[in-house]
């Protein structure tokens, strides 16, 4: 997904952090990030986001999430973010997170009045062959 917020051009994907782009030439700025990376200041040090925000009306801010896997403790750690809609930076203080038992594949959610929702999936996988499986070993 694109997005344009403020004077940036965001490419976002599924498997890091977003890219900044020059909206006019569409080149790939450097950053304090690989190739033109974004971390939005921190936020995203060590962790990942979805390229697919979504814009809340009401609060007026973009809504996204990002998730990991964890082979060792067979858990999924989601963090939830809200973003200004003038610079794309966070609106809260601290961390937001739920974790969730097993591995999940996270795409996609709704943002309503009151809630952001999830359709998580139940899947298993053994922790020796989710470890190969980081490892390239499988």
């Amino acid at each position: 997904n694109v997005l344009h917020v403020g004077d940036q051009l965001y490419a976002l994907w599924e498997g890091g952090q977003p890219h900044v782009l020059n909206p006019l030439t569409l080149q790939n700025l450097r950053g304090p990030g690989i190739a033109g990376e974004t971390d939005l200041d921190g936020l995203l040090a060590d962790r990942t986001m979805s390229a697919h925000p979504r814009y809340d009306p009401i609060r007026d801010v973009w809504v996204t999430f990002g998730y990991n896997f964890d082979p060792q403790t067979s858990k999924t750690k989601v963090d939830l973010y809200e973003l200004d809609t003038k610079n794309f930076r966070s609106t809260r203080r601290g961390r937001l997170q739920f974790v969730k038992d097993g591995p999940g594949l996270i795409h996609d959610f709704i943002v309503t009045e009151n809630y952001i929702m999830f359709n998580l999936n139940d899947a298993t996988v053994s922790p020796e062959a989710g470890l190969k499986a980081v490892l390239g070993a499988g």
